[in-house]
């Protein structure tokens, strides 16, 4: 989240390891609701290796921003709670100029296997206005901010 008078802040999923190059098997969720909903944004760029950006990078260009707006109304609710839970507990801060979601892969080994040590970031979302497609990532911009 960027503020006019503020440094730039970041809200870290609660899902997200301490450790992104050695992440621990994760145990088991009793409630997985939330999990789900934060990791359906990734399914977009799930396969986007760096091996197939370099063979079908028109393909990822096109299909990602696609993706991407065919679920805005979910990004943007999510953001939308997201900012008002930040804003809550630091109303001083004001309400944000822009908000970026971001998400990361991150390979989670099975118990006993060597961890990758590779983690790869992703740019999902800026709303705010109109849509553009980089290789390695979609922006999806809609009019106005978020609540």
């Amino acid at each position: 989240m960027k503020f006019p008078s503020h440094p730039e802040v970041q809200v870290i999923s609660r899902f997200e390891p301490s450790d992104k190059r050695n992440p621990r098997p994760r145990p088991p969720l009793v409630n997985a609701r939330w999990l789900l909903y934060e990791s359906q944004f990734t399914n977009a760029g799930w396969y986007c290796s760096a091996e197939s950006l370099d063979r079908h990078p028109e393909m990822w260009a096109r299909g990602l921003p696609r993706s991407v707006r065919d679920s805005h109304h979910l990004i943007l609710a999510y953001l939308d709670w997201n900012v008002r839970e930040f804003t809550a507990r630091k109303p001083l801060m004001g309400q944000p100029t822009e908000v970026v979601l971001m998400y990361r892969y991150v390979p989670t080994p099975l118990p006993g296997q060597p961890a990758s040590g590779r983690s790869r970031d992703r740019d999902a979302i800026r709303p705010g206005g109109s849509v553009t497609a980089l290789p390695s990532r979609a922006t999806c911009r809609s009019k106005g901010t978020t609540r």
